[in-house]
């Protein structure tokens, strides 16, 4: 009898420590199960569009396939660290600070086969200060940020009459010596590109700098940017008209 007894209670030893193993916390302080299959990773958001209090991002693609039917959500933080909490399947973060710098994550999403994966990299976005009427307001493109159709043309423009737009392509923070915006300006999208751009007027403060990442579907490129082809995005053509597209 004692030894059936010494047995039992070894089975049940045997059940606590199997179930103790089974449950871990991951490192983004979501909780993995070891019966489960590993998460697919995905790519980094790319910036849609901020303001003074939310910002929301373009959605991120699976990188190596999504065997496992998941989701992808999306989660912030103000440092460039993945948070451990507050993950959320929408692309719009609001009840922000302004003029606050974000990092915006994604990871595929917990289903029942399979785990959280890793978190992307975190996108870095600023949101707009609050509203001043003596600021330029910050230059816009004709097109959202994203995959667009090869050789697609993006304009800039803002709303602050008589306005100069300064602009880089290379992912450089502009400057007043950089290219200036003009009717005869050709951005055209090409390669994989980050454009970045300010507005200056005279007698009033300078605009926040407008970033927007840009890559090209492209038949003859193979594939070359990773993504899907014929992923045009909302692009291909100009699609908006700006008033004040600045000279």
């Amino acid at each position: 009898m004692k030894r059936m007894k010494l047995l039992g209670f070894i089975a049940v030893l045997a059940v606590i420590a199997f179930t103790a193993v089974a449950l871990t916390a991951c490192d983004d302080g979501s909780n993995s199960t070891h019966g489960k299959q590993a998460g697919a990773t995905v790519s980094t958001p790319t910036p849609n569009s901020q303001n003074s209090n939310s910002i929301t991002v373009n959605a991120a693609t699976f990188t190596h396939g999504n065997p496992g039917n998941q989701t992808i959500e999306y989660g912030r933080n103000t440092a460039n660290t993945a948070p451990s909490s507050g993950w959320q399947d929408g692309r719009t973060f609001t009840g922000l600070n302004a003029d606050t710098t974000y990092y915006i994550f994604a990871r595929s999403k917990e289903n029942t086969t399979h785990n959280a994966g890793q978190p992307s990299a975190g996108l870095s976005v600023t949101t707009e200060p609050e509203f001043d009427p003596n600021r330029v307001s910050m230059p816009t493109t004709n097109i959202p940020a994203g995959n667009v159709a090869y050789g697609t043309e993006i304009l800039l423009g803002t709303t602050t009459v008589g306005a100069t737009i300064y602009y880089t392509t290379n992912g450089d923070d502009p400057t007043v010596f950089s290219t200036v915006y003009s009717d005869s300006s050709d951005i055209r999208i090409t390669a994989p590109r980050t454009i970045k751009a300010f507005a200056v007027a005279q007698g009033m403060t300078a605009s926040t700098v407008m970033t927007a990442e840009y890559k090209p579907a492209c038949e003859e490129c193979g594939n070359e940017y990773d993504y899907a082809l014929g992923d045009t995005g909302p692009g291909g053509v100009e699609s908006s008209i700006f008033q004040n597209v600045l000279p």
